[in-house]
């Protein structure tokens, strides 16, 4: 796949919260596509048509990770009428992939698999999922002494940032890697780059960008303790930028760390450690850049 061989424009719509809670449909989201991929306009409005719900997939009681059957998880589709018992341990991945969703197919005539629908499942539920389902209280007993300063019970929400299947596979339904690790990385920051016009003074105000707003929203209903980024690089850098500035506006006794991606959690153990943030030390250091950038 060639990244000059085709680039192509598409425009969706999707369905995301504003910063007040009301789901909102957003028309006409432009799509650059810089790589050959199958041009199926119609597949491409149905995986925006279906997005991924985050997920309480655990709790955190006595010192224990509790994987809950999904009779007893909280229902996360509609955020305004959540009622949380405890605070939450946010776990951010990036994007739902391949075994999110369950895909209905036919083969056409060149004998190729065709997805012809496809519904959401949930965050990490393939491999993603098993590893976090064998890791994650070991990673959270290293931290237990941070994780239990003020309160001992959480909830643990599993969070997509953007909600929509941005690697594509329901069209090309290739590996993410190389190229199709590319394709899913500009597709990603093409949506959490998308802003609505704006004819404010501020342009670099939340309320335009509307896939931000969307995840600040979800972000400040889990009434989060902790917060562990996850995301998978380069994209986790973004990630860690818009944290800092939530947690400066919203949540300042937050406590935020950086991690590997679940799927690496079993080639070394280095990768099941997390990394605490000195979140004022850090956005100490971006007001004296911005301070320098403005004074030059």
């Amino acid at each position: 796949m060639s990244q000059d061989s085709k680039k192509t424009k598409y425009s969706v719509g999707v369905e995301l919260y504003d910063l007040c809670g009301k789901l909102r449909e957003i028309k006409n989201v432009e799509l650059q596509i810089n790589y050959d991929v199958p041009d199926n306009p119609s597949l491409l409005e149905k995986i925006f048509q279906n997005k991924v719900a985050d997920d309480h997939r655990f709790d955190y009681e006595n010192s224990r990770l509790q994987c809950l059957p999904k009779d007893n998880k909280i229902d996360l589709n509609n955020l305004n009428d959540l009622n949380l018992k405890n605070k939450s341990i946010v776990i951010i991945l990036e994007s739902p992939h391949k075994d999110e969703f369950c895909y209905c197919c036919h083969v056409n005539k060149e004998n190729e698999c065709c997805v012809a629908e496809m519904y959401p499942i949930r965050p990490a539920n393939g491999k993603t999922g098993k590893k976090l389902d064998k890791y994650l209280e070991g990673i959270l007993r290293q931290y237990k002494k941070e994780l239990e300063n003020k309160e001992k019970d959480f909830h643990v929400f599993i969070v997509n940032p953007i909600q929509y299947q941005t690697s594509l596979w329901a069209l090309h339904q290739k590996p993410i890697q190389d190229d199709y690790k590319k394709l899913r990385n500009e597709v990603w920051e093409s949506l959490w780059n998308h802003a609505i016009e704006d004819n404010s003074d501020n342009k670099d105000n939340l309320n335009n960008y509307v896939f931000r707003n969307d995840f600040y929203y979800r972000l400040k209903k889990y009434d989060p303790a902790h917060i562990i980024n996850c995301c998978t690089k380069p994209l986790n850098d973004l990630i860690d930028s818009f944290l800092l500035e939530f947690l400066k506006e919203e949540f300042k006794d937050v406590n935020l760390y950086k991690g590997y991606h679940p799927s690496a959690y079993s080639f070394n153990e280095n990768n099941r450690k997390l990394k605490k943030i000195d979140v004022q030390k850090e956005q100490e250091a971006i007001a004296q850049c911005s301070n320098l950038i403005c004074n030059d």
